[in-house]
């Protein structure tokens, strides 16, 4: 699950980055962008489809597969598909918080390691002490 949402947020923000000034072709090179990463991370079925709101995803999934014909439409669209990515990317934070990183926490691996780098802490805190004195 965290490398989906490792590459998804790679990608969503080298996207978010390159905001096209008017010009259409930066505008249809961007869409572009926006249909590749719809389809690797987003798209019901999609080969790494992150876990989102299902009302978002349909909203997606209906934003992503109705044509854009004229100019105005296009640059319209972009900025839809831009605040539906924004949505996702707030869905899966939060997914991730409420979910995710709790099971984490929980995982006995996890504990283990805390527990080590606790009682390494201790143990430097107290050969410290004892060298100051």
């Amino acid at each position: 699950f965290y490398l989906e949402v490792r590459s998804f947020l790679l990608d969503y923000n080298s996207a978010k980055r390159s905001v096209p000034a008017p010009r259409l072709d930066l505008i249809r090179e961007t869409l572009a962008s926006a249909y590749s990463l719809y389809n690797a991370f987003l798209a019901p079925g999609s080969p790494c489809e992150l876990n989102i709101d299902h009302n978002l995803r349909n909203a997606l999934a209906s934003r992503m597969t109705r044509a854009v014909g004229e100019d105005t439409e296009m640059i319209a669209s972009l900025d839809e598909v831009a605040t539906l990515f924004d949505q996702a990317q707030t869905s899966v934070f939060k997914l991730m918080a409420s979910d995710s990183v709790p099971k984490f926490s929980r995982d006995p691996k996890y504990i283990r390691m805390l527990e080590n780098r606790t009682n390494y802490d201790q143990m430097n805190a107290a050969f410290s002490a004892a060298s100051v004195s």
